[in-house]
């Protein structure tokens, strides 16, 4: 017959985490990683081979909408991009009970994460607004989708997500008001 736990003891069960542990994983925390990694420097590779001969006038030439975000908040969001989807594909891993719902959790993030990483490239490099009107609502589709998926799943997860679905709806509001500004 097995020991009874102790009651008093610090560690949780085991068993009440859907990977059965309550270590880290590192296979989990490796796929994290390297995905997001993989998107910070295809992110870069695309943004250099698509605008190294763009000529940048045409966008510094651009009307810009009257209630653009301070500078401070643009760079806080992306700084804050990355980790925020490491600790999402990581928690979905780690905590969505069953293979198909891990598989369309990190297949939204991923999703999500390759629309980011393209749409400014396309936005600049083919000098079209348009580009990026359609990037920002197909990226708020996902993003939402993604929220409303771990809404139900892993309420910690969805609530870390929220903010950065108000701030690729109000990006898309901006990037509307600027496709109307210069048309």
């Amino acid at each position: 017959m097995p020991a009874p736990t102790d009651p008093s003891s610090s560690n949780p069960d085991p068993a009440s985490y859907p990977s059965g542990t309550t270590e880290l994983q590192t296979r989990a925390m490796g796929i994290a990683a390297l995905t997001c990694i993989g998107f910070m420097l295809l992110g870069s590779l695309l943004g250099w081979l698509t605008t190294a001969e763009v000529d940048m006038e045409w966008y510094e030439g651009l009307v810009r909408p009257g209630f653009q975000p301070p500078t401070v908040l643009t760079l806080l969001v992306a700084l804050l991009y990355y980790p925020l989807f490491f600790v999402l594909i990581y928690r979905s891993l780690t905590r969505l009970p069953s293979t198909s719902e891990r598989k369309a959790a990190v297949t939204l993030a991923v999703t999500a994460m390759a629309i980011n990483t393209a749409w400014n490239p396309l936005l600049i490099g083919f000098q079209a607004l348009a580009l990026g009107v359609i990037g920002h609502g197909i990226l708020l589709g996902v993003v939402g989708l993604l929220a409303g998926f771990l809404w139900r799943r892993e309420r910690l997860s969805a609530m870390l997500l929220l903010p950065y679905v108000i701030w690729v709806a109000f990006d898309l509001l901006w990037a509307l008001e600027l496709l109307r500004l210069n048309p």
